[in-house]
């Protein structure tokens, strides 16, 4: 008789235990939002400021003893528009191709002092960069939407100069052409929405040299030698597709 209390004693506490036992919780995970894609086209506009190192060397070919130096540094503002296509292998890899071409507001008046042998010159030379363009592959490493990249290519700027005689006023000498390089640079992209990207942009352009002649009025012939290099800097903002 006892053993039978204990044994129902012990199936109503196991019973009671049982139902007391609490609900498995379910633990759902966390809700993680997708990163950014920076896959896409997109096009913008950008303005900044660009800086030039052009160095025209010349000499008069009737005294090849003679030679002349200025530095012809023409600097200002620099605008215009930007268009390209990214491609994202993986979470961290960006690379694509970019398109730009620029208004600039870049001279120089004045610039060097010739020897008397340029006397066609004594007032110096102006000069303009009228406008700039590239053609740059980019590769950049992305965290999330923040990206930064290294872009290098081909580049292309519109040159003129300009002679000016002892008053200042314009002499017969005078230069234009549109010089091709290459170009190498660095920049930093953040995108705000979903659509709209900011960056900061610097771009370090090489034209080699270019030489050419002229005839004074005194019917001297001269040769001359230029050598370009800009730095440009900007900011923009573009809608990616």
């Amino acid at each position: 008789m006892k053993k039978l209390c204990a044994s129902m004693a012990i199936a109503v506490v196991g019973s009671g235990a049982f139902a007391a036992s609490p609900e498995p919780v379910v633990v759902e995970p966390p809700v993680v939002a997708p990163l950014f894609s920076w896959a896409g086209g997109y096009v913008g506009a950008h303005a900044g400021y660009l800086d030039s190192d052009i160095d025209l060397s010349g000499q008069n070919l009737n005294n090849r003893n003679t030679m002349s130096s200025s530095d012809l540094d023409a600097s200002g503002a620099v605008g215009g528009v930007y268009a390209g296509y990214n491609w994202q292998p993986s979470a961290n890899l960006v690379y694509g191709i970019e398109a730009e071409i620029n208004a600039t507001g870049a001279d120089k008046s004045g610039a060097g002092v010739p020897s008397p042998s340029f006397g066609f010159l004594r007032g110096g030379i102006k000069s303009e960069i009228d406008w700039t363009a590239a053609l740059r592959g980019r590769v950049g490493y992305a965290v999330d939407r923040t990206l930064l990249y290294v872009a290098g290519g081909v580049a292309f700027a519109d040159v003129s100069l300009q002679g000016l005689n002892g008053s200042g006023n314009p002499s017969p000498f005078s230069y234009s052409e549109t010089l091709t390089g290459w170009t190498i640079g660095a920049g930093v992209e953040h995108a705000f929405t979903d659509n709209w990207v900011a960056r900061l942009d610097y771009r370090y352009s090489d034209y080699g040299d270019d030489s050419f002649s002229f005839v004074s009025e005194e019917e001297t012939p001269h040769r001359f030698k230029l050598d370009a290099v800009t730095h440009e800097v900007k900011v923009g903002i573009a809608y990616k597709f």
